[in-house]
């Protein structure tokens, strides 16, 4: 994995001038960036962002071209990330409470409440039956199918109804 740089040099608005940006604070997902104008060495604010990672492989781009890239490589956030995945703030403390917070929701997000397991009826069922019986959508219960066909196997479509696609049945294996 090729890290972010500690401290480097770049002109993000293209405008106002170089700025330096020196790394103050990371973790896993989240860093910390302290901005300064080059040309006064004078503070200007800091950016909080949630570290966006590209993966090894061929990396296609708009005008046709390819690049292979041989490792993941963390990215600095781009423009149209401000606001969504990160931030500019003017002071350390604000910087580091947003650090936190974007650290503790990752860490949520990460670690979901543990859902119990799915309960598969004994006799033969439809996607409709271990839905209701698990209480769960039955998008959910057929995506749990499509993962689970080492445990389950498909028995038979039936037609319940005139109209419409049969009802396929299961049963457990």
């Amino acid at each position: 994995m090729i890290k972010l740089e500690k401290e480097f040099e770049a002109t993000p608005d293209r405008v106002c001038g170089s700025r330096i940006f020196t790394q103050i604070q990371r973790n896993e997902r989240v860093a910390i960036y302290q901005r300064t104008v080059k040309a006064s060495g004078k503070p200007e604010g800091y950016e909080v962002f949630i570290i966006r990672t590209d993966p090894k492989g061929v990396i296609p781009f708009p005008n046709g071209r390819t690049q292979i890239v041989a490792d993941e490589i963390e990215k600095y956030p781009n423009y149209p990330a401000f606001g969504r995945t990160a931030w500019a703030v003017m002071t350390l403390e604000r910087a580091k409470e947003k650090f936190d917070e974007l650290t503790a929701t990752i860490e949520k997000n990460a670690n979901p409440s543990v859902k119990p397991p799915i309960i598969i009826p004994d006799n033969e069922w439809t996607v409709k039956d271990l839905a209701k019986l698990n209480n769960i959508p039955v998008y959910q219960a057929s995506n749990w199918i499509k993962r689970n066909n080492a445990i389950i196997k498909f028995v038979r479509a039936e037609r319940r109804h005139k109209m419409g696609k049969p009802t396929n049945i299961y049963t457990k294996i």
